[in-house]
């Protein structure tokens, strides 16, 4: 009986095939080519949506790894391969869960507008080298070594070919150093933003005609509701010191 329930909520998605452009399908499907369609199921429309609302701010929000259980290369860090509860095939929901996470905390602790595109793919960014950094830092656990041996060549002894080894620093420590410098080029890049933003807003607030204009705009949107709710409308003015003053 489900499965006959499941056939009858099925969706197929094609170019004019209906859906308001104003929703998430339909603004998919009429993009699609006109030769082309899709039918998905409930399960398969919901993953597809979610999918296209998470890229919205950038394609790094597509950057949790594919679950590979035990042959995954951070399993040994992992808490759910204690009782091989890993969820193989899907998206770790231990780098699903961070990835949300230090994404709301950036977003809050930088005032970022929920509309402002821009903003918000610069915290992706961000976030994508917090998880490119947490992943180096769990293979640093399994092979913690600073500085490690490579071959940089071979030479012909009495014994035959012998490789030639030399020291350099553990690769990871050095895509560490690269990850943070482009944290702070990001940073340094949210945090001009938001100074452009805030000099822009205090020329408006500073300049006399602009600021009066506003207070103008304010007090009719103030009658206009006072109008509405049946109140007594009053002449109004509005007096601006400092434009008066010239300041």
């Amino acid at each position: 009986m489900s499965n006959e329930n499941d056939v009858e909520k099925q969706i197929t998605l094609k170019k004019d095939g209906g859906l308001s452009e104003d929703t998430v399908l339909g603004a998919f499907s009429a993009k699609m080519r006109d030769d082309y369609e899709i039918t998905l199921t409930p399960k398969e429309t919901k993953k597809l949506i979610c999918y296209l609302n998470t890229l919205k701010t950038g394609f790094q929000a597509s950057m949790p790894m594919i679950c590979l259980g035990e042959q995954c290369p951070y399993a040994k860090k992992c808490p759910l391969g204690e009782n091989n509860n890993y969820p193989m095939g899907s998206d770790c929901p231990m780098e699903t869960y961070l990835r949300e996470q230090w994404f709301d905390d950036y977003v809050k602790d930088l005032e970022i507008p929920e509309d402002s595109k821009v903003d918000a793919s610069l915290v992706q960014d961000l976030v994508l080298w917090d998880m490119l950094s947490k992943r180096a830092v769990e293979e640093l656990a399994v092979d913690p070594k600073i500085v490690k041996k490579s071959v940089a060549g071979f030479q012909q002894t009495n014994e035959g070919m012998k490789p030639i080894y030399k020291e350099e620093v553990n690769q990871r420590l050095t895509f560490l150093e690269k990850a943070q410098r482009q944290k702070m080029k990001i940073m340094d890049s949210l945090i001009a933003t938001r100074e452009a933003k805030s000099k822009d807003t205090s020329r408006i607030l500073h300049d006399p005609s602009t600021y009066a204009a506003k207070l103008l705009d304010k007090a009719r949107e103030l009658r206009e509701r006072a109008a509405k709710a049946g109140l007594i409308e009053v002449e109004y003015s509005v007096e601006d010191q400092d434009a008066n003053t010239g300041k």
